[in-house]
C-alpha cells in the first residue's frame, strides 16, 4: 500500500525548493511591465521562492513607477530594480 502524502510532507518539499531569479530586462515598458511581473508570479512555483530582478535600461516613460506598484510582501516574490542610465 502506498503511504499517504500529508500536508507536512508537502511543506517540507516546498521549503527545500531553491530560490530562483527571474530577470526582466526592459526599456520603456510602462504598458507591459506589470503583465510581465504577474506572469512570473502565476507560474507553478511558490512565489515566495522567486526573486524578480527588473533591469531598466534608461526608460523615459513610467516603467519605473509601474514596478513600484507591484507589491513585495508575504507570499509575494522579492522584486529588485536595477536602473541603467543610457
Amino acid at each position: 500500500m502506498t503511504p499517504k502524502t500529508t500536508t507536512n510532507d508537502i511543506l517540507i518539499v516546498i521549503r527545500r525548493l531553491p530560490t530562483i531569479p527571474a530577470l526582466v530586462p526592459g526599456r520603456n515598458e510602462e504598458a507591459n511591465i506589470n503583465r510581465y511581473l504577474l506572469a512570473i508570479v502565476d507560474q507553478n512555483y511558490p512565489s515566495n521562492k522567486i526573486t524578480i530582478i527588473v533591469v531598466d535600461n534608461g526608460s523615459t516613460d513610467g516603467t519605473l513607477e509601474q514596478k513600484q506598484l507591484f507589491p513585495d510582501g508575504h507570499n509575494r516574490p522579492l522584486c529588485k530594480l536595477i536602473f541603467e542610465p543610457t
